[in-house]
Formats: C-alpha cells, structure tokens, sequence
C-alpha cells in the first residue's frame, strides 16, 4: 500500500512536468512552422487587405469632402484597433496554440521540414495567388448558379407562405 501511494506521489508530482515538457516541445514546433510559413507576413496583408476594402467602404458613404474627412478620421481610429487587437504579436500564442492543439509534434516537424524546402517555399510564395485565383473560380460558379438558387429560394417561400395561409 506503501509502494502504491509512494508511486501515485512520484507520478502526481512528475507527470504534469513531463506533459508541460512535452507540451513546449509542441508549442516550439508550431512556432517554427509559423516562421516556415511566415504566416505573421500573410496576417499583415490580410490586415492591409482588409484595411483597404474598409477604407473603400467607408469613403463610398462619405460623398462629400467633408464627410470624407470624418471618415479617415474614424477610418484611422478603426485601423488603430484592428492593428492593436490583430497584430501577430497580440495573437501569436493563440495561433500557436491551435497549431499544437491540431497536430502533434511529429506532424508540425513534417510541415516545417515540408515548408522549408524549395516546393514549401514556392507553395508559400504562391499561396495567396492561389487562394485569390481559387476564389475567382468559385465566385464564377456560384454566379453561374445563383439564378437557379434565387429560383429555389423563392420557390421555398411561396410553399411557407401558403402553408401559413391554410
């Protein structure tokens, strides 16, 4: 009974200091892929994307001069919250955290070794040409089916309503 309690102290003691352990080799793997897949330069222009495209929203409201100058005004304080609250620094350990949450070290060590190579890099480089390429294709097929949708939709209406009206 001795020898059980004894050993149930040592792992209680030890185990969690194994698992932290491990847990920050899987952490340090995640962080050294996101340096592979410079994903803190994707997130800087997906923020200056997504700056640009409010920045355009926000003047197309504002037609007059001065209404354009309030806007930059609240435009600047906006992008000052984006950048405080999205910044990689602000965020990085979360990322890093799903990162190792999803995959375990071996794997994340794959992605890395994968991301370093000639082909990772190329597949990064070419990763946001890709993603917009892609979504013009999808934009064109689901405009090719929207009117066949809207129709459906409608359709779905019309049997709600009469079946209100009964």
């Amino acid at each position: 009974m001795k020898a059980a309690i004894s050993g149930l102290l040592f792992l209680s003691v030890y185990l969690p200091s194994f698992c932290f352990a491990s847990d920050l080799s899987q952490r340090a793997a995640a962080e050294k892929l996101m340096m592979e897949t410079r994903i803190d330069k994707m997130l800087e222009k997906y923020t200056l994307e997504t700056e640009e495209k409010l920045k355009k929203q926000l003047l197309a409201v504002a037609p007059k001069d001065t209404d354009r100058q309030i806007a930059e005004k609240y435009f600047d304080n906006i992008n000052k919250i984006i950048n405080r609250e999205l910044g990689w620094q602000k965020i990085k350990d979360e990322v890093v955290a799903v990162y190792a949450d999803l995959y375990t070290k071996d794997e994340l060590n794959e992605m890395s070794k994968f991301f370093s190579s000639p082909a990772g890099q190329k597949f990064i480089a070419k990763a946001s040409e890709l993603n917009e390429r892609l979504i013009s294709v999808l934009r064109v097929k689901m405009q090719g089916c929207l009117p066949e949708v809207k129709k459906l939709a409608g359709d779905m209406e019309k049997e709600m309503a009469n079946k209100n009206i009964r």
